[in-house]
């Protein structure tokens, strides 16, 4: 009874540790972007050298302007030199057909525990504009 009460806990702990190393605060890559544009958006897509990342709402409502959409990376997603460009695309519809380059890819450090915080401008599609905040 020892025996299988030792390898069940000795299971449970390593389950539980492989599951949380990823999610550690200390690992995420933090990128905040405010929507200041006066354009109808319903998710911001992040194109990285080797990843794509999305953020919309889960109901599928348009973004309102000043909500501020959050994505986190974890820093294993980030291979090779961590001086990164990447670019941004709106999605001006639900299915997301019927996305918009925003001018001004940024290039920026990707570190652990970093947080970024940027803002999109324009009234129209062709005058979107990303910038950094201070």
């Amino acid at each position: 009874m020892k025996k299988i009460m030792l390898t069940l806990f000795t299971v449970l702990l390593l389950t539980g540790c492989g599951c949380t190393d990823g999610m550690r605060e200390g690992n995420n890559i933090t990128i905040h972007i405010k929507n200041n544009s006066d354009l109808t958006l319903y998710g911001m897509e992040i194109h990285l050298p080797n990843s794509s990342h999305t953020v919309l709402n889960a109901n599928g409502t348009e973004i309102s302007r000043g909500e501020d959409l959050v994505i986190q990376l974890l820093k294993d997603e980030m291979t090779g030199a961590e001086n990164k460009s990447f670019e941004v695309f709106a999605l001006a519809d639900q299915s997301g057909r019927n996305r918009i380059l925003v001018e001004n890819p940024y290039r920026i450090d990707f570190r652990s525990a970093q947080s970024w915080y940027f803002e999109l401008n324009g009234e129209g599609a062709k005058s979107l504009a990303l910038k950094k905040e201070k």
